[in-house]
């Protein structure tokens, strides 16, 4: 009977192991798969196709992107540093350069960075990247965390591309 007893236990345990180990990996997968879908949805406010998370952008070799910023998603603790894939060609564009000099300043809290990235909408057409950044600091914001919203900081504000000066509606 000891060994019963014994054997049943030792089954029990290797059954709780078992289980806990692919909770674990559930939960791995799930907070991987949760991340990622946020990120989808986080494109409509930042004016992007696609956003990579440092943690992507790590594993990918030879990756080339422009950076978004620090952005904070619901459920999350920290915030997570997000990229804007993009190929060879578009990452050498002149309009790349001058937003990731915009980029640089919003970072760096140079109050510069506003009229930076104003001359990037108004040199290089409208860029929704740089429009949601410039709409950002217009409506207050400063530095590169990013909380998104269900409304866009600034929606109240239209910007014209060629005058760069901000106009209520």
């Amino acid at each position: 009977m000891a060994m019963a007893a014994d054997s049943s236990s030792r089954c029990a345990e290797k059954s709780v192991w078992v289980l806990a180990r692919w909770q674990l990996e559930t939960r791995a997968h799930g907070d991987a798969i949760n991340t990622a879908a946020r990120l989808e949805s986080a494109n409509k406010q930042l004016g992007t196709r696609i956003c990579a998370s440092e943690s992507v952008v790590e594993q990918a070799p030879g990756f080339r992107g422009r950076p978004i910023g620090t952005v904070m998603l619901v459920g999350k603790t920290e915030g997570i540093k997000v990229f804007e894939p993009l190929n060879n060609e578009t990452v050498e564009a002149p309009a790349i350069k001058a937003y990731i000099a915009a980029f640089n300043k919003l970072e760096a809290g140079d109050p510069a960075a506003n009229q930076a990235f104003a001359n990037v909408i108004g040199q290089y057409g409208d860029d929704p990247l740089s429009t949601f950044d410039l709409r950002r600091i217009l409506a207050g914001e400063t530095g590169i965390r990013i909380r998104l919203q269900n409304k866009q900081p600034g929606a109240s504000l239209r910007l014209k591309t060629k005058l760069n000066e901000p106009e209520q509606i």
